[in-house]
């Protein structure tokens, strides 16, 4: 840990991995998830590219629906990236904790920086309320 704690001082966490919540929920965006489907096939070596399904999901029978290369590896990053900030969490113990929901913004949001520091300044508000 490279955050020492002083006498009489209060370590403050910032969690960007908190549970989501509906409010910032996005609808889904079809054109975006191709695009970054076609992106991520270029980035393949051709021995995978030849074992993936082809078709798309929406071209699957129902009971035929699974995950996309994408969405698979989307959800073990975020199962893996769940437990690590559990652990760091738990390890270091900070005096507060600020939850932000994941999904209050994506990773290439970066023009939605202003609208993420209200969401902060929020659930810091929200916490150091409950702390109380």
């Amino acid at each position: 840990n490279l955050v020492k704690k002083e006498k009489g001082a209060e370590i403050v966490a910032v969690n960007l991995n908190g549970r989501p919540n509906s409010k910032y929920d996005k609808p889904p965006e079809p054109d975006k998830l191709e695009e970054m489907q076609k992106w991520f096939d270029k980035l393949l070596p051709d021995s995978m590219k030849s074992k993936r399904k082809t078709k798309a999901k929406v071209e699957l029978p129902a009971e035929e629906e699974s995950f996309s290369l994408i969405e698979l590896m989307d959800s073990t990053f975020s199962f893996t990236q769940d437990r690590l900030t559990e652990l760091t969490i738990e390890m270091y113990n900070p005096d507060h904790l600020i939850e932000i929901p994941r999904n209050a913004c994506g990773v290439f949001d970066f023009d939605q920086g202003e609208r993420v520091c209200e969401i902060g300044k929020e659930a810091f508000s929200k916490a150091m309320i409950t702390k109380d």
